[in-house]
């Protein structure tokens, strides 16, 4: 659902399927302006990247690009993301009552397009996620997924005005 932060790997086994990932990039950067700005970090911080294609019974489903602040988990960089993704471990090191969610539909880039293994005129739901604990940024994610293979819904309750 669109307003929860939650784990891929977790709607894809209420589905009844098998979730893997296949890591394409984990190293630590310094942070360049921009990465800086949307992190809240000083230019030149070392932070974590990573970027992950999420498969759902071996089909890819997202393309998960992330920037962590090593101040707020550590021990990003050490973590095997074939068995934990980033979310479950970013949910023990710092939990995240506070996330913002901005989504748009995108084309993929060419390098995406090809992990995705989608072809160039698919339309993608963008996901743009930042996360936050103790009123402190400590992740921003673009999550890129194939409209034809993923879509987010929820359920809510509209309650009368009290009058």
């Amino acid at each position: 659902p669109l307003m929860e932060i939650r784990s891929i790997a977790d709607d894809v086994r209420a589905r009844g399927h098998a979730h893997s990932a296949t890591v394409i990039l984990l190293r630590s950067e310094a942070a360049t302006a921009e990465t800086a700005a949307r992190l809240e970090v000083a230019e030149g911080t070392a932070i974590a990247h990573s970027v992950l294609i999420h498969h759902e019974d071996s089909v890819p489903i997202l393309l998960e690009d992330r920037l962590v602040r090593l101040d707020s988990a550590p021990h990003y960089l050490a973590q095997d993301f074939t068995r934990i993704t980033p979310h479950d471990y970013l949910m023990q090191a710092a939990p995240m009552p506070d996330g913002e969610h901005v989504v748009e539909a995108v084309l993929a880039e060419p390098w995406e397009r090809e992990h995705l293994k989608i072809g160039r005129h698919e339309p993608c739901l963008l996901i743009h996620r930042r996360t936050w604990a103790a009123g402190r940024l400590v992740s921003v994610a673009r999550l890129l997924f194939p409209g034809s293979r993923y879509r987010i819904g929820g359920r809510f309750t509209s309650r009368p005005a009290p009058g």
